[in-house]
């Protein structure tokens, strides 16, 4: 019985084989083993490089899918072929898992062997440059060259190559300090990431001393025995010490060292002008000599004044003759005044005769007046009084030109008497006019 069994239990397989023959139906096929080697990693660890994973040779047709690791650690959105490393890397080991997969096939995982320590980049550090002029006052400007993208950069200047402090802009103006010193400029660059790097600039010519503005000074003021002569130095580069020297007629005139000056008996018949000396640390001493003024004339015996009954007199004939002629008055000038009582205290001196052969009029009269004058004239008569000297000049068409000048906007009047000699009894009378 044990032996008709055995040889049922022998039989089984044989007749499970026919029966899926019989059937039509094959066994099931197991999936296939990929070809799948160990990834490499080839590039230079350090900030700023690229990585690239080497997959090795797979089974044909096989879908590679690449996943970098920062010291073990999956870096999220690294899944390229290819990695370049930033500032978050530096100090870790990298690798890249390789996942491939075909239909048919298991998927498999390799991983490479890490790479060392993430070393820090190095910055693309140009040295930089200096433009500008080496002066005092000037300005020097730095061109730190095209470096790391994303590099911050922070300036130093140096003065013989020692550090200016504070002196941390791209941009420096010189001062007196940096006169005869040669200037540069050190640049530093920093990235997350990468070494810190420091270039410096070649120096520069040596710092020369700078040149002032220094405009020619004014002088205002009547140039009269006891007015007031002022300096006006006009606008000298910031931070200019001035100095005052006035000149007579060229020469310094002692202890006149103030901006202003007023006039005395030795100025008489001189010409005035003032030197203006500028300084200032770093920059070249300046000294400008403003224009002389008209030769300074003797005071007035007396000053003109509609308080006077002839000036009184004078100023309402003209007045009253132009409004006659249906023109504006004129309006008292007491400057205009001072310079007819001075031509006709003149006359009085000089004119002592009747043969006298000189010249009745003031050739350069205009001189004396105020500045800002656009047009001038001048009317003189000898006679008995104010009304006969008006007449006269009505008379004459010159003279009547003056007074009816519509132009003429001032006027002023002054008179000498003679008291003796051929023409005592009469009177010298002067007129002036002026358009302002």
């Amino acid at each position: 019985m044990r032996a008709s069994l055995s040889k049922r239990v022998l039989l089984l397989p044989v007749i499970m084989a026919l029966m899926i023959g019989f059937l039509g139906m094959t066994p099931a096929v197991a999936a296939g083993s990929l070809v799948a080697p160990v990834p490499a990693v080839s590039g230079i660890a350090v900030v700023g490089k690229k990585l690239t994973a080497v997959p090795g040779k797979w089974t044909s047709g096989t879908v590679l899918k690449y996943q970098w690791q920062r010291s073990g650690v999956a870096i999220s959105g690294a899944t390229a072929s290819s990695l370049t490393l930033g500032s978050a890397d530096l100090g870790k080991k990298m690798s890249v898992r390789v996942t491939g997969s075909k239909a048919g096939y298991k998927s498999v995982v390799k991983a490479s062997k890490a790479t060392g320590a993430v070393a820090a980049g190095s910055l693309v550090a140009p040295v930089p440059t200096v433009s500008g002029i080496a002066v005092v006052g000037k300005k020097l400007s730095a061109t730190p060259g095209t470096w790391t993208s994303g590099t911050v950069l922070k300036y130093q200047w140096l003065r013989s190559g020692v550090v200016v402090k504070g002196a941390t802009a791209s941009s420096l103006t010189l001062g007196s300090a940096d006169m005869g010193k040669q200037m540069s400029v050190r640049v530093t660059g920093s990235k997350a990431g990468y070494k810190s790097v420091a270039k410096t600039s070649k120096v520069t010519a040596a710092v020369a001393a700078g040149a002032l503005v220094a405009p020619v000074p004014t002088v205002s003021g009547s140039a009269v025995v006891g007015k007031k002569l002022s300096a006006t130095p006009g606008t000298w580069t910031s931070g200019t010490v001035l100095k005052y020297q006035w000149l007579r007629s060229g020469v310094v005139v002692k202890g006149a060292t103030a901006s202003s000056l007023t006039l005395g008996s030795a100025d008489r018949g001189k010409t005035m002008s003032v030197r203006v000396t500028g300084s200032k640390a770093g920059y070249k001493s300046v000294a400008k000599t403003s224009k002389a003024t008209a030769v300074v004339a003797a005071p007035p015996s007396k000053v003109p004044s509609l308080s006077d009954p002839m000036v009184a007199e004078s100023f309402k004939l003209i007045n009253d003759y132009r409004a006659k002629n249906k023109l504006k008055a004129l309006k008292w000038n007491p400057n205009l005044a001072i310079w007819s009582q001075k031509w006709a205290d003149h006359l009085l001196v000089d004119c002592s005769s009747p043969s006298w052969a000189g010249n009745w009029h003031n050739q350069t009269f205009y001189n004396n007046y105020p500045a800002g004058w656009t047009g001038a004239g001048e009317n003189v008569a000898l006679n008995t009084s104010v009304k006969t000297m008006f007449d006269s000049w009505v008379n004459s068409s010159g003279h009547k030109a003056n007074m009816l000048n519509p132009n003429f906007t001032d006027f002023g009047f002054g008179y000498a008497s003679y008291t003796k000699g051929s023409y005592a009894g009469l009177s010298m009378g002067v007129q002036n006019f002026a358009r302002y």
